[in-house]
């Protein structure tokens, strides 16, 4: 079963139910009287969430035509990150956790990074089906009753929502299979489903993230992947660089990691958040690649992935300059990268990764190791006009 964006009768439908709404005083009122305090604004604000959560966990499982077990429940939303006309999202994750069993502490209750004007939508998926629903509010509807919130009690609220149909409460509402071994064997149904938007263009982030999941991925892959928004194999690369560089060139807490990135990819969000490096912390930097840039690259270098530093106990700086080698991983994973579908290859390396990832030394290999002098940091080689690929020998 699928139903997708609301078409042009329902777009009337919907229209007109929302007059009415808006008419007989849902909404805001010009004769409103009440007047509400900060506390209470804040606990119906709350439960306003919290109900938003509920109906489509509802809907959900109606649609599945049963409710999953919390063991089989998985749930990603944009919550948390989706901000609807200033009204920030996240007591939805507490609905969420509260009325499907899935929470952030299994690893199951996942909020996808997404830009704050994102619509809010959750997705629930029953593992042990495959199938999953995908739900995402009309955020008119939203914006309307945030408008005047505070006007009313928890009880009203739980009345009018009631009676909200489900055209005018979803903008997109869809179920769909996507567990990987059905998707694999059905390329052309998924591969039109990606090219429909089934899921308003969250197809890619919702089927990767579910479905490593599902086999048990680290968390801290996970994280990466709820921060970089999907999983992909240039994020996976990161992940195993993050091991690579902990296991081969460890530090204490009073030590510190920069990391040169040439050229930048996917890893670099999952080097972030694993080693905590980042550009605010002034231990990242990166510089794009032209091809005329690659073309002045040594051979040994042509699979850079970067230079990684390590501050030592006598505040030298030691780097080191690391390759990875996907054409190595797609060769293991037999992988055809130009002969897939984008997202059949992709979603194969993601499952094909999952075996290696205490082993980066498969795919990572050291190509140099220098010292700075003393007094020169890494960030002095980010300075506009450097030539890092001159400075740090890698080039003819």
């Amino acid at each position: 079963m699928k139903l997708t964006k609301i078409n042009y009768n329902t777009f009337i439908k919907v229209s007109i139910f929302l007059f009415c709404f808006f008419l007989t005083g849902f909404f805001c009122s010009a004769v409103s009287a009440k007047q509400t305090s900060s506390k209470h604004s804040n606990k119906i604000e709350y439960f306003f969430w919290n109900k938003i959560a509920k109906r489509s966990a509802i809907q959900a499982w109606k649609m599945m035509g049963h409710k999953p077990l919390p063991k089989n429940s998985i749930v990603l939303t944009s919550a948390g990150y989706s901000v609807i006309d200033g009204h920030t999202t996240e007591a939805c994750l507490d609905g969420l956790r509260r009325f499907t069993g899935s929470s952030s502490g299994k690893g199951t209750l996942i909020s996808v990074h997404r830009k704050r004007n994102s619509p809010l939508w959750f997705f629930f998926y029953d593992k042990k089906t495959g199938y999953g629903v995908y739900c995402e509010i009309n955020s008119t509807l939203l914006s309307s009753t945030l408008s005047c919130l505070d006007s009313f009690s928890s009880k009203e609220i739980s009345n009018k929502f009631t009676e909200i149909p489900v055209g005018a409460f979803y903008n997109i509402l869809c179920i769909e299979r996507i567990n990987a071994d059905y998707m694999l064997s059905n390329l052309e149904e998924w591969n039109d489903n990606f090219s429909d938007e089934i899921f308003g263009g969250n197809e890619f982030s919702i089927v990767t993230i579910a479905n490593i999941i599902e086999k048990n991925a680290p968390y801290d892959l996970i994280r990466s992947a709820m921060f970089h928004d999907h999983l992909c194999p240039g994020l996976t690369s990161g992940y195993l660089l993050a091991n690579y560089i902990e296991e081969h060139f460890p530090i204490d807490q009073s030590s510190k990691y920069f990391y040169f990135s040439l050229p930048p990819w996917c890893k670099d969000d999952a080097i972030q958040i694993l080693l905590n490096t980042t550009p605010g912390k002034r231990s990242y930097a990166v510089t794009y690649l032209t091809q005329e840039d690659k073309d002045r690259l040594k051979g040994e270098y042509r699979n850079i992935a970067g230079i990684f530093f390590r501050k030592n106990d006598n505040g030298i700086w030691e780097g080191s300059v690391l390759e990875f080698d996907f054409d190595l991983a797609r060769e293991m994973m037999n992988i055809d990268w130009n002969g897939m579908y984008w997202w059949e290859s992709r979603l194969l390396m993601d499952i094909g990764f999952l075996p290696y990832l205490e082993t980066p030394e498969i795919f990572i290999s050291e190509l140099k190791r220098f010292f700075l002098e003393e007094g020169v940091e890494p960030k002095d080689f980010a300075r506009p006009g450097v030539d890092v690929l001159e400075e740090f020998g890698l080039v003819e």
